[in-house]
């Protein structure tokens, strides 16, 4: 179906059925009014002529309009004949029973061959076809059918050949009650295997067939059945470690606020608990994958997230934004970064019940996980709980298209952009009206697993500064706003009125608030405190001669947190170790020291030093060298690691691969050095090896095709002029067995293998089928003006859109693209709704938004406002996602949920969420509502979302 014929249709259903009662109605009354009035006068033949005709053209009226209720009605009832084909939108958990209720109803009519009554179809017009914009769900392909009763079922199914009848999938099976054995019981008698038990949201995922998965939903108890989603690691590129000094944490470090005592659980592949880096800050966790305590990762990825909130500051590799931190470990996806949202849940309920304060989550899903999954984040938030989600890497340097992934949507989660060091934002970073705020997301240093330390690119490693600088603002105290002992919201306000902007002023869709700020967020001033200081130190020369030389010297570099050169410090500031003769400072803020031979002896040498700020707080360093006793003496090198990797070939043989890292007696790296290996296998066959140090000191071998047994590498000898092998090989031993070959049987399969062969090739298909909806997700907009146009129901007009493209240059030349059009559409034939404003209506709403703002609208914001108060009716078409979310703001503000029974509350909730003006505009309501504004938040109102909350104070009688 496509648009024009969509719209079409939601017209009929929403408004045929009732305009036809109302319009007869006031026929009949009108009929009456002129009966009355006509009775009171002498009647003449014309004056009877005249109001035969007027009862004949009412009558013919009447007909009229029975006729096309009567074909409205077969209308409806021919769509529910046919099975429908688009995706229904996101309605209530009441809607939705009574929507499953009534088509239990038909399904049961249709058995009994009964007649459907017209009527019955009126209750479930929410449920009538609707256009969904692309970010919701990709569009249907032509020819694919989709059933009504599937999309009841199923309220998150995308396609309806997404899966067939008889594959296996996962379920989320929410109940009205709790989930007793009993049910789990009946959902197995049913045909279902229950994968995860989810009690704090009455839910069950389950595997089932959607074959067998109509029994079991027929449950009346059953209040919602989803897809149960694959969650996966966002796409990630591999490119100095920047991030923590780009958001000044440094300064916060030095006051020594670090996150103690916050609780911070990172949603992801496990960690790397025995990390060095990591090990003093990790406080437990559970892996929901394997189903046990043991979350260790087996990916690399939740090690390097972790790395980035937490890392130790214990003066070696990276130091993370919060070091002081309690971290837990949730592993929800496997070692290939997959997992599923069931899982989610149940590590959402764990983290619930320990308390944790602050969720990381750098993973994601373009598809829609379901109403449960959104209801255990919004559950949870509302109990206290932070949460902090990548927006995605499916972002574009020419798209401006909304890609923003799940969970970042989701209004209880805070979505973080990526930026460089430029403060630009990543190309691959989602865009979006939900991101809220950005980090650094380009060339991040932080830990992996085995110890070590890895760069990665992508919104993923953006969240975690956030969680981060959320742990410190939470560890150093935050007034609680609310008066309950949930500082959640708090803290989010903290960061995103703190951020500091970027791109077009205000909030937009590349930056939100703008990049998360340390500094500001905790309230430290950076002129009242003096910089840390960070010393580094390098000797003059790598090796001096014994009585040759006659003086060490040491190169001294010291830079603020801010990595600028600290000059004219004291020299009582320098301690060094051994003692030094003499210390001057260089032109450019180095410093040099010098030593006497005569305190040092032959061999690998040292000399460290430290260095106090004016707080006591000291930075140290050391530096090795090399002191020979002659000139031909070399300086030893040795193999300092060797590690055997096997790797599987295209042909299934096996290969090996060895590294050997070479340094020399300073423990530097030692390159171009020639290195000879045998490598033996026990049975008496061996190999020999030549190859040279790369510039990191690490040199690789292969043995092309191993053979089983077990494998010993032994160093022959090391060359490199100046420089002598110590004749040492670490320990080493490899042992390969070879895979057990697959016999492939001639029998034919069981039932079993049958099944499982039909399950593996299912999921290949599936995995095609979403690659293809998610490239779908990504190219198709709505953001255009021809699609725009099409929406008024205008014909386009080639010289007003240019009349409009001109004005909307020539006082807007910073527009983004969406927003562009948007506005040249409203310039050139009215607002973005189903009708259109005149040329004079138009002129009016910009004068109203200069009346309200005292000034003509040029920035992006003001044409926001401008296209609000242009939709200042009410709506002739309720949009339920909108007054949820309406809802949900209005909590926010006045923490109540409400009332919608309460003519103030209600009037407040329809302005939020259509941005209504209620009758004639009230300056001095407006006024008043301004200083209600200014005394519940503390500043005056200067961003849209600060204009709707003046005018729904305005106009909900709060003001009066």
């Amino acid at each position: 179906m496509n648009k024009t014929h969509a719209m079409a249709f939601i017209l009929i259903v929403f408004f045929a059925m009732p305009f036809s009662s109302v319009s007869a109605q006031a026929t009949s009354t009108r009929s009456g009014m002129q009966q009355n009035a006509l009775s009171s006068i002498p009647y003449t033949d014309v004056q009877k002529r005249k109001n035969n005709e007027r009862e004949t053209l009412l009558k013919r009226q009447r007909e009229v309009e029975e006729q096309r209720a009567q074909k409205m009605a077969e209308e409806q009832k021919k769509v529910f004949e046919q099975k429908e084909t688009v995706q229904e939108q996101r309605i209530t958990l009441k809607e939705q029973n009574e929507v499953r209720s009534e088509r239990a109803d038909l399904r049961r009519a249709e058995e009994e061959k009964k007649e459907i009554p017209i009527a019955h179809t009126e209750t479930v017009m929410p449920s009538q076809p609707v256009e969904l914009p692309s970010v919701v769900a990709p569009a249907l392909k032509a020819g694919a059918e989709e059933t009504h009763a599937d999309r009841t079922l199923l309220n998150n199914r995308v396609k309806a050949d997404e899966f067939s009848e008889q594959q296996h999938i996962r379920v989320i099976i929410r109940y009205k009650d709790k989930v007793t054995e009993e049910k789990k019981e009946d959902v197995v008698a049913g045909g279902g295997e229950v994968k995860e038990d989810l009690p704090l949201h009455n839910a069950v995922a389950v595997a089932v067939t959607p074959e067998k998965l109509q029994t079991i939903a027929a449950d009346s108890d059953i209040a919602s059945v989803d897809i149960d989603r694959e969650i996966s690691l966002l796409a990630l590129e591999s490119e100095e470690n920047w991030g923590v000094n780009h958001i000044f944490a440094g300064l916060a470090h030095t006051q020594n606020m670090v996150g103690s005592g916050v609780k911070v659980g990172v949603f992801d592949t496990g960690i790397d608990y025995t990390h060095p880096e990591l090990s003093g800050t990790y406080a437990g966790g559970y892996d929901f994958v394997n189903n046990d305590a043991d979350p260790m990762d087996d990916n690399g990825h939740g090690t390097h997230v972790a790395g980035i909130i937490a890392s130790a500051k214990n003066g070696t590799g990276v130091i993370g934004v919060a070091p002081g931190i309690q971290l837990y470990a949730l592993k929800v996806l496997d070692a290939n970064g997959r997992g599923y949202a069931s899982s989610l849940i149940a590590a959402l309920e764990w983290a619930s019940e320990r308390g944790i304060h602050i969720t990381n989550h750098s993973y994601g899903t373009v598809l829609d996980p379901g109403i449960t999954v959104e209801e255990a984040f919004r559950t949870t938030e509302e109990g206290g709980m932070l949460h902090i989600a990548a927006s995605g890497n499916s972002g574009s340097c020419i798209s401006q298209n909304d890609s923003v992934n799940y969970p970042a949507r989701y209004g209880s989660v805070m979505a973080v952009g990526a930026v460089d060091r430029d403060n630009t934002r990543a190309c691959f970073s989602s865009l979006g009206e939900s991101v809220e705020i950005v980090a650094p997301g380009v060339l991040v240093t932080s830990t992996t697993k085995g110890g070590g330390f890895s760069i990665v690119n992508g919104t993923s490693v953006s969240a975690p500064f956030v969680a981060g600088v959320a742990a410190l603002v939470y560890g150093k105290g935050i007034s609680d706003s609310a008066g309950n002992g949930k500082l959640n919201n708090d803290v989010r306000v903290r960061l995103t009125s703190t951020a500091q902007d970027l791109g077009v002023s205000g909030k937009d869709t590349a930056y939100g608030y703008g990049l998360v700020n340390v500094e500001a967020a905790l309230g430290l001033d950076e002129k009242t405190v003096t910089p840390a200081l960070f010393v580094s130190i390098a000797s003059e020369k790598t090796a001096y001669i014994l009585h040759k030389d006659s003086t060490i010297r040491v190169i001294v570099h010291v830079t603020d947190e801010h990595i600028m050169p600290m000059k004219d410090i004291s020299q009582s500031s320098f301690v060094f170790t051994p003692s030094a003769t003499s210390l001057y400072q260089l032109v450019n803020g180095d410093y040099i020291a010098s030593f006497p031979m005569e305190q040092f002896l032959a061999g690998t040498q040292s000399v460290s030093v430290a260095v106090t700020d004016d707080r006591g707080i000291v930075s140290m360093a050391v530096t090795n060298f090399q002191i020979k006793e002659s000139e031909q003496q070399d300086i030893s090198v040795r193999v300092s690691s060797l590690a055997y990797t096997p790797f599987m070939q295209t042909n299934g043989a096996t290969s090996l691969n060895i590294s050997l890292s070479v340094e020399d007696a300073l423990k530097q790296p030692a390159t171009d050095t020639i290195v000879v290996v045998g490598f033996g296998l026990d049975a008496g066959r061996t190999w020999r090896g030549v190859n040279a140090t790369d510039k990191k000191g690490k040199v690789q071998f292969e043995l092309g095709k191993v053979i089983p047994g077990c494998y010993t590498l032994t160093v022959r000898t090391m060359l490199k002029e100046g420089y002598a092998w110590d004749h040492e090989t670490p320990d080493n031993h490899y042992c390969f067995v070879a895979p057990k070959e697959e016999v492939v049987s001639d029998r034919p399969l069981t039932g079993e293998e049958k099944k499982l062969q039909a399950l593996k090739e299912a999921t290949q298909r599936r995995e095609v089928q979403l690659k293809a909806i998610f490239s779908e997700a990504q190219t198709f907009s709505f953001s255009n003006v021809p699609l725009l146009v099409q929406a008024l129901g205008v014909l386009r007009n080639q010289g007003v859109e240019k009349i409009g493209t001109d004005l909307t240059r020539r006082i807007s030349p910073d527009l983004s693209r969406s927003l562009d059009d948007r506005v040249i559409a409203f310039i050139a034939y009215g607002t973005e709704t189903t009708r259109s404003l005149g040329a004079g209506e138009r002129a009016g709403v910009v004068n109203s938004f200069k009346e309200a703002f005292g000034r003509f609208p040029s920035s992006i914001e003001d044409w926001q406002e401008v296209i609000k108060i242009g939709n200042g009716r009410w709506p002739e078409e309720r949009n339920v996602d909108r007054e949820v979310d309406a809802m949900r703001r209005f909590e926010r503000v006045y923490l109540r949920m409400p009332d919608r029974l309460n003519p103030s509350d209600d009037a407040a909730v329809m302005i939020i969420a259509y941005g209504l003006r209620i009758g004639e505009r009230n300056v001095a309501s407006e006024k008043r509502a301004n200083d209600i504004f200014f005394a519940i938040f503390g500043h005056r109102p200067s961003t849209g979302s600060d204009w709707d909350m003046v005018r729904a104070i305005a106009y909900s009688g709060a003001s009066r």
